[in-house]
């Protein structure tokens, strides 16, 4: 038998919620959003059958987002075709009120954990809703089942190989470079001599930071570029042996990437 509680959705923060949406629902049509009384996180990825090849998350407080929203548990709402839930949810930027109500059960895997089956989203009028959106939740088994905790552990900048800042202004050159030759897929990091770049061989390449690791040149996807958070002065890029781990206080952000050792 199905639950239903209602909470009030916060509108000075509802723009922003929406855009991690957004950017989440562009690496992957199907987000999952776990959330209880006091934390939430949402994330999206895609996978091969044996490797993760690009996953982002983000952390946020509920009461954030969410005013009165008092359950108990962890509540688990996997939004699918989600960039038509995006659009969606932008009727409601701008609105002085916005209520969400969500019904829930005990999932078969775990009865700690509420699958949620449905999300109402809604503004009132004088009579009845002015607007009012619904969205059934959709298979947990839709995308694999994350937790905030193994995240964190697992996506630790202390357990990589070495590091580096990039600085907001360097990002913003990089997107703007790369934008430039759509033709080209991929976004080499290289260390030579101590500095550490990033460009597109034999185009251009910008000078990011300095580091005291061997020479070494990695690749990844460049559309993922867009995944790089602007928001901080700058986000911490960490080097593992099979992954690139890109984070900010409110982010993780991981990607595969293809290794070359040779040295010219």
């Amino acid at each position: 038998m199905s639950t239903r509680t209602k909470f009030e959705i916060r509108t000075d923060r509802f723009k922003e919620l929406v855009d991690k949406l957004q950017d989440l629902s562009q690496i992957s049509d199907t987000v999952k959003l776990k959330f209880d009384e006091s934390s939430m996180m949402a994330y999206s990825l895609v996978a091969s059958d044996s490797a993760v090849l690009c996953l982002k998350a983000y952390f946020m407080d509920t009461a954030d987002h969410f005013a009165g929203f008092d359950r108990e548990g962890t509540h688990d709402l996997v939004i699918s075709a989600a960039p038509r839930f995006v659009k969606n949810m932008r009727f409601f930027e701008g609105m002085d009120s916005i209520k969400g109500e969500i019904t829930f059960k005990p999932s078969f895997e775990d009865d700690s954990v509420m699958h949620v089956r449905s999300l109402s989203v809604s503004t009132p009028a004088r009579k009845g809703d002015r607007l009012k959106v619904n969205t059934v939740g959709a298979e947990l088994s839709k995308i694999r089942d994350l937790s905030r905790e193994s995240l964190v552990s697992r996506m630790s900048p202390e357990k990589s190989l070495w590091s580096f800042g990039l600085g907001v202004e360097d990002l913003v050159r990089v997107r703007k470079l790369s934008n430039i030759n759509s033709e080209e897929r991929t976004i080499t990091i290289t260390v030579e001599s101590g500095s550490v770049y990033l460009g597109e061989e034999g185009r251009w390449r910008v000078q990011v930071a300095e580091t005291e690791h061997q020479d070494t040149k990695l690749t990844f996807a460049k559309k993922h570029l867009a995944h790089f958070d602007q928001d901080f002065d700058h986000v911490d890029v960490s080097l593992f042996a099979t992954f690139i781990l890109v984070t900010t206080p409110a982010s993780r952000l991981l990607l595969s990437f293809e290794t070359d050792f040779q040295n010219d």
